[in-house]
Formats: C-alpha cells, sequence, structure tokens
C-alpha cells in the first residue's frame, strides 16, 4: 500500500508499523473531525420552521442532537433529553404553546412533546370547527382558515 501513495501522503503515514496504525494515520488525515461546539450552537438555534408540525420539529432536533457529544457518560441520554427538550420548546412558533407547556413543568421529555401534539391538534380542529360553524346559510359560503385564523389571533 506504502508504495502506491503520493510522497505527500507517504510523509504522514511513514511511521506506521502494522495495519492499525495505518489507518488511524489515515483517518486522522481524511476524516473531518467534527467541532461539538458548532454542533451544539445548530441545536440550540434551531426553530421551529412555519408550517413545520411539533412531530416534524422533535425529528429534526433528535437528529442535530445526534451531532452533539454530551457530557456525562454515565448519563448521556437524559443529558440529551435534557437538552432537546429546552430546546424543543424554547424553538415552538406558537407563543402560546411554549407558555402552556412551561405551565405544566412538565420533567419528562416524552410528556413535553405529546402535550405539544395534543395543543397542535386541538388548535386545528378548532379551526376546521370554526370553519364549519361560520358557514352562512343560504349563501353557502364558508370563511377561509385564513379569515379564521386572523380573526383569533
Amino acid at each position: 500500500l506504502k508504495s502506491r501513495l503520493s510522497f505527500k501522503i507517504f510523509q504522514h503515514i511513514c511511521d506506521s508499523q502494522d495495519y492499525d496504525s495505518l489507518v488511524a494515520a489515515l483517518q486522522n488525515l481524511y476524516v473531518k473531525k467534527r467541532n461539538i461546539f458548532a454542533a451544539r450552537n445548530k441545536l440550540v438555534s434551531c426553530k421551529q420552521m412555519s408550517g413545520e408540525n411539533v412531530r416534524a420539529y422533535l425529528l429534526r432536533l433528535n437528529n442535530l442532537a445526534k451531532l452533539c457529544q454530551f457530557s456525562r457518560p454515565e448519563n448521556i441520554e437524559a443529558n440529551r433529553e435534557e437538552w432537546i427538550s429546552q430546546v424543543f420548546i424554547s424553538g415552538l412558533v406558537s407563543r402560546d404553546m411554549c407558555a402552556k407547556i412551561l405551565e405544566k413543568e412538565l420533567l419528562v421529555a416524552e410528556d413535553v412533546y405529546q402535550m405539544a401534539e395534543v395543543i397542535e391538534r386541538s388548535h386545528k380542529e378548532t379551526i376546521q370547527f370554526e370553519n364549519i360553524r361560520l358557514q352562512k346559510p343560504g349563501m353557502g359560503e364558508i370563511q377561509t382558515e385564513s379569515k379564521v385564523s386572523a380573526r383569533r389571533y
């Protein structure tokens, strides 16, 4: 293998005596190291996108958290859940949803996510109900969702 490499690469691996040390030298040379501070910053600054449901937002947060090397190895999953829950709540588009979740002082991450889904589903069902209720008799016209939403907020 060493005879097939360029001189520039050979300089990095010339001291390798066995396969494992050779692989380690090549990994140090070619594998990009992850910047955990950048990964954590990306996680903490993540916000729910307009129109994104809470389940998709949570999935996106979980994917970002995979890149964060959390401390406390003895309790790494709990640490990860704490980070995701905090970012999840602070990044919600709906300030009303955020306030309702914070009022409950939920300690279990799954409870936070379930409550967010319940609030989201309730909001959608309320809008649908209002659309049906606001149908004007005799005219057959239903107010659009945007009119209902604008009226409520």
